[in-house]
C-alpha cells in the first residue's frame, strides 16, 4: 500500500475519514435505499483502490498515483456513481426482461475491467484469475463441450448480470453485507487497535500465560485468539502481535519453525473464534437466515476444541523441548493489567448489547462508543481529534480489501448462479462420492482448501459455500454444519503447504524456513481438519441438538483432540514409543465418534499409554515440572 504525503496525503486520508464518517451515520441513523447504499459504498472505496495499491508493486511509484491509476480511479468513481444516480429507475425496471441500454452495457464493460484490475491488486492474483474464468464462463460457457456447455447469455445480460442487477454482481447482495455489517465492524477493529485496547490483550495473555510451560507459545495462543477475531485478518494478525510473540518463543528454545508456526495457526484459528469471526460470519447469518448470535454461538464449542489442541500440543513440544516460563522481570505487572480491566469493556458491551436483542451493527457502534470513553481514560492513546481522523481513516482502508472481495465474489456467484454451474458441481460431487457422505466431504473439503489458497478466506468461503454446500444438505447434512463446514476448511488452506500464505508471513519474521514453518502450521491446525467432520456427523457440537448429546459428545472429544495433540507431538508426560504411539492416535480418533461404544473403544485403547506414561509399564524418563518460574533449574543442564 502507498504511503502518500503533503497535500495529496491529506486528500486521501480526507476521502477515508469521509468514507468512515458515511458509514457511521448509516449505521446508526442513515436511510437509504438499499441499490443506492450500496453504490456509495463503492464510490468511497473502489476508487481509493487505484490511488492506494501501486499496479505493479516495486515498479510503480510509491509515494504517488501514476497518470494510469488517476485514469481508473476517475472510471471507477463514474460507473458506480451511475448506479447511484440512476437508483430510482434502475429500481423500478424489470431486470432480466427489459432492454439494457447502450451507456449501461458501456459502463457495464468498464466496471467489470474496473472490477478486474481492482482485484488483482487488493486481494490477490488467484481471486482475479478466478473473476475472469467466471466472467469468461458466463460470455463465453455456451461454447464449451459436455457438460460444461450452458444454454448462452448475449453478452448485453452478462453485463446486466454484472453490473445493474440488485441482489447479484457487482452491486448485489455480498455487497450489501459489506456495506451493512462489515465495515462498521471493521471500523470497530480500527478503535480496539488505535485506544491502546490491543495492546492490552497482549498484557493480559502475557500475565494469564506468562508463568505457565511454553508461556510464550501460549501467549500466541491466546492473544491471536482475542485479537484474531477481532481484525478478521489472519496475516495481518501475524505481524500484529507475532513481531512480539514469535522472538520470545525463539529465545526460550522454540525452534524458528515452531515459533512461526504456532503465530499462524493461531491466527488462523482467531477467524472461527466468537464473537467476531472475521467477516464471513456476516456472509453466514445472511445466507443462513439466521441472527448473529444464533451463528456465534454455534462455533463456539468448535473453537475451543481448536484452540484447545493447539494450546495442548504447545504445552507437550515446551515439556520435550524443556522450555522455561518466562520470569517475573519478563512479565507485565499482573496488578497493573488488571487495573486497566476496563480495556475489556468493549467487548463486553458489545456482547451485553447483542444478548439484549439488538443488531449486530448496533452493538458494534455501542463498542466503538466505548472504545471512545476508554480511550478518554488511557493518557497514552488518548482519542484526540487527530487519533480520532487516524483511526477512521484506518478503518476505510481495512475495509477496502473485504469490500472488493465482496463485490469481486458477487460477479463470480451470479456466473455461477446463471449458468447452472454451482448445482452441476454439486451434482458431479454426489456422482463421483457416489451418495457416500464421507466422500463428498472430503471432496467438498479439497474444493475449498484449493479456493481458499487463491485468495482471502471470505471469498473463499462463498465460493466454495455456493458450489459445494448443496451437496451435503441433499445427502442430509444440516444446513448449519454445511457451512460450517466449508468455512473452517477455506480458513485452513492459510496453514496448509505448499501455499501456506499464513505461514509465509510468519516465517518472515522468525526467520524460519516458509515450508517447514508450512508443515509445523498444517500440523498444529490438525484440529481444524477434524472438527469440522466432528461437527456434521455431531451436530450437538454446534449446539444443534440436545444438550444431553452436547454433555455427551463434548467431553468425549475434548480428551480425543488432546489425544491426538499428543500423538502428533510424540510426547504428553514423556516420550512416546512408536507403539504407544499408534494407540494413542487410535483412541483420539475413535473419541471423536458421537456414540458411547466407541468412546468405550477409544478409551480402551488410551489406558495402556495412560500406564506407560506413568512409568508403568516403561518408557522414557519424565520431562521436567515447569509448572512455575521458581521451579526452573538452569537451562543448560538441560542442553
Amino acid at each position: 500500500m502507498r504511503s502518500i504525503t503533503g497535500p495529496s496525503g491529506v486528500a486521501v486520508a480526507a476521502f477515508l475519514i469521509c468514507a468512515s464518517l458515511f458509514h457511521l451515520w448509516l449505521s446508526s441513523v442513515g436511510i437509504l435505499d438499499a441499490r443506492l447504499m450500496r453504490a456509495l459504498h463503492l464510490t468511497f472505496l473502489l476508487p481509493i483502490v487505484f490511488i492506494l495499491f501501486p499496479a505493479l508493486p516495486g515498479k510503480s511509484p510509491l509515494h504517488r498515483p501514476s497518470l494510469l491509476d488517476l485514469i481508473l480511479a476517475v472510471l471507477a468513481l463514474i460507473v458506480t456513481l451511475y448506479i447511484a444516480v440512476e437508483y430510482q429507475r434502475l429500481d423500478n425496471r424489470l431486470e432480466l426482461v427489459n432492454k439494457v441500454r447502450l451507456e449501461e452495457v458501456i459502463l457495464g464493460t468498464i466496471a467489470t475491467v474496473i472490477m478486474l484490475e481492482a482485484t488483482r491488486r487488493v486481494v490477490g492474483l488467484g481471486m482475479a484469475v478466478v473473476f475472469v474464468a467466471a466472467v469468461g464462463y458466463l460470455m463465453l460457457g455456451e461454447y464449451l463441450p459436455g457438460i460444461l456447455s450452458h444454454g448462452g447469455i448475449s453478452y448485453d445480460r452478462a453485463i446486466e448480470r454484472i453490473y445493474l442487477l440488485q441482489n447479484q454482481g457487482i452491486f448485489g447482495t455480498l455487497t450489501d453485507i459489506s456495506v451493512s455489517y462489515l465495515f462498521i465492524f471493521v471500523l470497530f477493529g480500527a478503535f480496539v487497535d488505535n485506544t491502546g485496547i490491543g495492546q492490552w490483550f497482549s498484557d493480559l495473555s502475557n500475565a494469564i500465560m506468562g508463568r505457565q510451560t511454553g508461556g510464550p507459545a501460549k501467549i500466541a495462543v491466546l492473544n491471536s485468539a482475542l485479537f484474531g477475531s477481532i481484525n478478521g485478518s489472519p496475516t495481518a494478525n501475524v505481524y500484529g502481535t507475532g513481531v512480539y510473540t514469535i522472538p520470545l518463543m525463539k529465545k526460550l528454545g522454540y525452534s524458528a519453525n515452531f515459533a512461526g508456526a504456532v503465530e499462524a495457526s493461531a491466527s488462523t484459528g482467531g477467524q472461527i473464534m466468537p464473537p467476531v469471526m472475521g467477516a464471513s460470519v456476516f456472509i453466514m447469518m445472511s445466507l443462513l437466515g439466521l441472527s448473529y448470535l444464533d451463528v456465534i454461538t454455534a462455533a463456539t464449542p468448535p473453537a475451543i476444541l481448536f484452540f484447545l489442541a493447539i494450546g495442548a500440543m504447545t504445552h507437550f513440544e515446551a515439556l520435550r523441548r524443556k522450555i522455561r516460563p518466562l520470569t517475573k522481570a519478563e512479565l507485565p505487572d499482573q496488578l497493573a493489567v488488571l487495573k486497566r480491566a476496563y480495556f475489556f469493556a468493549p467487548i463486553a458491551v458489545l456482547m451485553i448489547v447483542l444478548f439484549m436483542g439488538y443488531t449486530p451493527v448496533k452493538a458494534a457502534l455501542a463498542g466503538i462508543l466505548t472504545a471512545f470513553i476508554i480511550s478518554i481514560l488511557n493518557h497514552e492513546n488518548r482519542m484526540t481529534l487527530k487519533r480520532f481522523g487516524e483511526t477512521l481513516a484506518m478503518g476505510a482502508r481495512s475495509a477496502i480489501l473485504i469490500a472488493i472481495a465482496c463485490a469481486a465474489s458477487g460477479v463470480i456467484v451470479s456466473s455461477l448462479t446463471a449458468t447452472g454451474l454451482g448445482l452441476a458441481f454439486s451434482g458431479m460431487v454426489v456422482n463421483l462420492a457416489d451418495n457416500v457422505l464421507l466422500f463428498s466431504l472430503v471432496l467438498t473439503a479439497i474444493t475449498a482448501i484449493l479456493l481458499g489458497m487463491g485468495m482471502p478466506t471470505t471469498p473463499a468461503y462463498v465460493l466454495a459455500v455456493t458450489i459445494a454446500a448443496p451437496a451435503l444438505i441433499d445427502l442430509g447434512v444440516q444446513e448449519l454444519a454445511a457451512h460450517m463446514f466449508v468455512f473452517y476448511f477455506a480458513i485452513v488452506s492459510g496453514v496448509t503447504p505448499p501455499v501456506a500464505i499464513t505461514a509465509y508471513a510468519a516465517a518472515g519474521i522468525s526467520g524460519g524456513s516458509p515450508m517447514g514453518t508450512g508443515v509445523q502450521a498444517f500440523k498444529l491446525s490438525a484440529g481444524a481438519f477434524i472438527i469440522p467432520f466432528m461437527f456434521v456427523y455431531s451436530p450437538s457440537l454446534l449446539l444443534q441438538g440436545t444438550w444431553t448429546e452436547f454433555f455427551t459428545h463434548f467431553p468425549s472429544a475434548v480428551i480425543g483432540m488432546l489425544a491426538i495433540a499428543g500423538t502428533l507431538v510424540g510426547f504428553v508426560r514423556r516420550p512416546l514409543p512408536f507403539f504407544f504411539r499408534l494407540l494413542l492416535f487410535a483412541g483420539g480418533v475413535m473419541l471423536t465418534f458421537p456414540n458411547l461404544l466407541a468412546s468405550g473403544i477409544g478409551l480402551a485403547l488410551m489406558l495402556p499409554v495412560a500406564l506407560q506414561q506413568f512409568g508403568w509399564l516403561g518408557g522414557g524418563k519424565p520431562g521436567p515440572s515447569l509448572s512455575h518460574v521458581d521451579d526452573v533449574p538452569d537451562r543448560e543442564k538441560y542442553e
